[in-house]
């Protein structure tokens, strides 16, 4: 696992692009908090149903249901809408993923509110160290 410490959420929306762009996971999901019942989010529509894909955080003592987004394509302007609503961001999400059209499990994520991305491909690590990132594969002391 690769741990990147990012509190911008312009630098962690990079962090994923980059890793789409390096692994082809071009599969995208915002996961909500426990409860929070909207209907859409950032122009995506929202279900309960996440087609088989692993979540990044699991509630395992929490009733509520989990909402995510339909999956949809990371591209350039659903990232330009996701900045522009940081403020909603924060309220809602728990995180945001990429996936690989193949796989169930998260390549990459972030967690906005934690100031945290986590790539699970190690040999990224020298990829995102070239782009300015703050990769390492030791977690921080906090996490």
């Amino acid at each position: 696992m690769i741990f990147i410490t990012e509190k911008k959420l312009e630098r962690q929306l990079a962090l994923l692009q980059l890793a789409s762009q390096l692994t082809g996971a071009t599969v995208f999901i915002a996961w909500l908090y426990p409860g929070l019942k909207l209907t859409s989010f950032a122009d995506l529509a929202v279900t309960s149903d996440s087609n088989g894909l692993l979540p990044v955080t699991t509630y395992g003592d929490s009733l509520e249901k989990t909402f995510n987004t339909k999956p949809s394509h990371l591209t350039v302007n659903l990232v330009a809408e996701l900045v522009q609503g940081g403020t909603e961001l924060f309220r809602s999400c728990d995180s945001l993923a990429i996936y690989r059209a193949d796989e169930k499990d998260w390549l990459a994520c972030t967690i906005y509110h934690e100031g945290m991305c986590l790539v699970k491909d190690n040999t990224l690590l020298p990829q995102l160290i070239a782009q300015g990132f703050s990769a390492t594969e030791e977690a921080p002391s906090w996490w």
